[in-house]
């Protein structure tokens, strides 16, 4: 395998783990008026971990379940199968 393949593979990689957490914040925002920067929004073999303050949190949780879905309509790839937090 050529080096520039592999390039090609992490860029965009990079690029869809980019896409993923704009969607997550926007979806967020949609639904609890909370903004979560990009930063703090990882995601990890079907779970999406988000950093937030307690109250946040606590928002986000309550409407977990609406979150998901949602983000899954706009990305059936990756699939999302949990949201947790850090």
């Amino acid at each position: 395998m050529k080096i520039s393949n592999l390039l090609e593979r992490f860029q965009n990689f990079d690029k869809n783990e980019s896409k993923l957490r704009l969607i997550v914040a926007k979806t967020i925002k949609d639904i609890t008026n909370i903004e979560i920067d990009n930063k703090n929004i990882s995601y990890t073999n079907g779970v999406l971990f988000i950093q937030a303050d307690s109250l946040a949190k606590s928002e986000i949780y309550l409407h977990k379940t609406g979150i998901i879905s949602i983000i899954k309509t706009y990305l059936p790839k990756p699939t999302v199968n949990d949201l947790q937090f850090k």
